[in-house]
């Protein structure tokens, strides 16, 4: 089973696409600032999904999350950025476990 991991997957395209990506027998990490909005994004998502609290404008929590994730197939970002000029530097070699 394909695993992918969506920054910004509480709600909205990316909480959209989780369901989807469910629906089609993928396994799906989903991450996000708010633990209240994680909490409640996987009660309605089931059995084949996880989720990391994280903020996508720190680096390092980027970093440490996709570490404890583990092998991935995927990565959907979908979380906003207040200045979308800035981005986290990271390069995909680091982000593809």
């Amino acid at each position: 089973m394909e695993k992918i991991v969506i920054a910004g997957g509480t709600s909205g395209i990316g909480f959209a696409a989780a369901k989807l990506l469910l629906d089609k027998g993928y396994f799906v990490t989903i991450v996000g600032r708010n633990e209240y909005k994680l909490e409640t994004a996987l009660d309605n998502l089931g059995q084949n999904a996880d989720g990391k609290i994280v903020d996508a404008s720190n680096r390092t929590e980027i970093e440490i999350v996709l570490s404890e994730v583990g092998v991935f197939n995927h990565l959907q970002t979908e979380a906003g950025a207040a200045d979308p000029s800035q981005g986290t530097g990271i390069a995909v070699p680091v982000i593809r476990h």
